[in-house]
C-alpha cells in the first residue's frame, strides 16, 4: 500500500514539512527537507545523525568504496584524446538509455536504442525487467544474475541518471565551441541551464527541436562555467571546497550526459581538452582523522567521491549510475552539504527523487545497501 511504501522510504530521509511540494502526493511532500530547519542550519553541521537513519553520512559504508584516482596530469589527458579517435559508435550512446531488448546490453547499461525501440516509462519498467530477467533464466544464468538484471532496469529509470534518445532522423546541430569561448564568461545563471538539462531529460525522445535546444544549452552551459571554474581557488579544507566540486560535479554531468545524448563523444571534439583544463580535480583531500566531527568527515568523502567522478567525466565518460544517483542525493538531502544546495531552488531535482522512491522504495533501500552487486 502507499502508506506501507511510504513507511519504508521515510526510514532514509526525515519526515518534515515542506516549503514547496507543488505537484506532490501529501505524503511525499512531508519529506521534503523544512527550510527553518535544515536550509537556514550552519554549513559546518550541528546534529549528530545515526548513520542507520542516514546511510550516507556513514563515513565507514564509504572508506570501500572511496575511489582510489590518483593525481591525472594533462599528458595523462592528452594520451586519453589521442587514443579516442575511431571509436565505435557504441561510445556515443549514454549509459542509462532505456532497455535495447537485450540482456547482455541491459547488464551493461550500454544500447544503441532507437525511436523504434521499446521504451518503457517507469510503470513498465517492472514489466521490461521481469522480462530480461525470463531471458537470463532460459540461459541458465545464475539468480544472483537475475536480481541483477532487474534492479539496473529500475536504476537506469532513475531520474538522476535517465536519458533519452532521439527520434530516428534527428540530426543535431554542431556544437560551437573553442578554447576563445572559455576565457570569460557569459554570466548566464547555472542552475537554470540545469533546469533546461532537467526538463529535456525527462523526456523519453528528442526530436529536431528539443536536439537544437540541447546544443545550444551545451555551447551556454560551458561558457558560463568555464572561465569562472578556472578562477576558482582550491580550498584547503573539504568543508569550504565541496561547494565549487559539487556545481562542477553537476555541470560535467550534465554536458556530458548531453553529448551522450546527441551521439558525440566529448573527446572527439576539438574543444572538450581546453573545456576539462578549467576544472582542477586532480587532487585529493587527507582521509579524516577518527577525531574529526561528522560534518567534516561527510564532507571530505563527499568532496573527494565528488572530485573522482568528475575525473571520469573528463574522459568523456560517465560514473557509474548508482554513483551518480548517490553523490546526488547526498549534496540535495544532508543535513551536512553546503548551505547553497539547500535551498528550494534545488527542489526540482529532490521531487525527482521523492516521487521515483516512493513508487520504489526496494530500491532506494538497495542502493546503499548493494551499490557493488553487479
Amino acid at each position: 500500500s502507499d502508506s506501507a511504501a511510504l513507511q519504508a522510504f521515510a526510514g532514509t530521509q526525515p519526515p518534515v514539512v515542506a516549503s514547496n511540494s507543488v505537484g506532490l502526493p501529501h505524503q511525499v511532500a512531508t519529506l521534503l527537507p523544512q527550510a527553518a530547519a535544515w536550509r537556514a542550519s550552519d554549513e559546518e553541521g550541528s546534529t549528530e545523525l545515526s548513520s542507520g537513519t542516514y546511510p550516507e553520512l556513514d563515513p565507514e559504508s564509504w572508506l570501500d568504496a572511496l575511489p582510489v584516482i590518483g593525481s591525472l596530469p594533462e599528458s595523462s589527458i592528452d594520451s586519453h584524446e589521442s587514443s579516442s579517435q575511431g571509436q565505435p559508435p557504441e561510445f556515443s550512446r549514454p549509459a542509462c538509455q532505456v532497455y535495447s531488448g537485450t540482456t547482455e546490453t541491459w547488464l551493461s547499461g550500454q544500447g544503441f536504442p532507437t525511436a523504434s525501440s521499446s521504451v518503457p516509462d517507469e510503470a513498465a519498467a517492472p514489466a521490461a525487467a521481469g522480462a530480461a530477467s525470463d531471458e537470463v533464466v532460459a540461459t541458465a544464468a545464475p539468480p544472483s544474475t537475475t536480481a541483477a538484471v532487474s534492479v539496473a532496469g529500475l536504476i537506469c529509470m532513475h531520474p538522476f541518471v535517465r536519458l533519452p534518445i532521439l527520434q530516428e532522423g534527428v540530426v543535431p546541430p554542431p556544437i560551437v565551441l573553442n578554447s576563445s569561448h572559455f576565457d570569460v564568461s557569459n554570466r548566464a545563471p547555472l542552475r537554470e541551464l540545469l533546469l533546461g538539462f532537467r526538463h529535456m531529460f525527462m523526456r523519453k525522445e528528442l526530436d529536431q527541436a528539443d536536439a537544437a535546444f540541447l546544443v545550444q544549452h551545451i555551447q551556454d552551459l560551458a561558457m558560463a562555467s568555464a572561465a569562472r571554474a578556472r578562477s576558482t581557488r582550491r580550498m584547503s579544507r573539504p568543508v569550504h571546497g565541496v561547494a565549487s566540486i559539487g556545481k562542477h560535479f553537476l555541470i560535467f554531468d550534465a554536458i556530458v550526459s548531453a553529448m551522450h545524448v546527441l551521439g558525440v563523444p566529448p573527446r572527439s571534439t576539438s574543444w572538450w581538452i581546453d573545456f576539462i583544463r578549467c576544472f582542477d580535480a586532480e587532487y585529493r583531500y587527507p582521509l579524516p582523522s577518527l577525531r574529526t566531527k561528522e560534518s567534516g568527515k561527510v564532507n571530505a568523502y563527499l568532496a573527494n567521491r565528488l572530485l573522482a567522478a568528475i575525473c571520469i567525466y573528463k574522459m568523456g565518460e560517465r560514473p557509474r549510475p548508482e554513483e551518480i544517483i548517490e553523490l546526488k542525493r547526498i549534496l540535495l538531502f544532508s543535513p551536512y552539504a553546503p548551505v547553497r544546495f539547500r535551498s528550494d531552488s534545488w527542489d526540482p531535482w529532490r521531487e525527482d527523487h521523492l516521487l521515483f522512491a516512493y513508487k520504489h522504495p526496494a530500491l532506494d533501500g538497495w542502493l546503499w545497501r548493494g551499490r557493488d552487486a553487479f
